[in-house]
């Protein structure tokens, strides 16, 4: 969130992320941007193989429209470049525990994610961590 956050409000970039399925028309093959708190996305999503599939059909490189493609498939993703359409790539890394802690507070309020969990608000960060579907860094 914090890329998508430095990517939208602060550098102005059209991102494509996982958060356009959130919150743009993901049923048209029209590309097509919308706003969110988080800046402006496109409505494709290369977070999973059927989005990059979709964001490949849809052109979303050749057009231009995003600045900015966000995803953890790496390998996959780089299918949607090529020698006359480039980009770059780079990876951020965050201390996994202080990942934890922030993910933690975040989903306790965080009411607009589809991760939201109210019930964090009567638990401790370490209670937190030994809930089995926690991530284990």
């Amino acid at each position: 969130t914090t890329l998508k956050h430095i990517m939208g409000t602060c550098l102005h970039r059209v991102q494509a992320a996982r958060t356009s399925a959130d919150y743009c028309d993901m049923n048209t093959l029209e590309l097509q941007t919308c706003q969110t708190k988080l800046g402006t996305f496109i409505n494709a999503d290369p977070s999973d193989h059927a989005g990059i599939q979709r964001a490949d059909k849809m052109e979303l490189v050749p057009s231009a429209q995003a600045d900015v493609l966000v995803s953890s498939r790496i390998l996959h993703a780089a299918t949607l470049f090529d020698a006359d359409h480039k980009g770059r790539l780079f990876t951020i890394l965050r201390d996994p525990i202080e990942r934890a802690v922030s993910t933690f507070y975040y989903l306790e309020n965080a009411y607009w994610e589809r991760h939201y969990r109210p019930e964090y608000k009567d638990m401790t960060v370490l209670d937190y961590a030994a809930l089995p579907d926690t991530s284990n860094n």
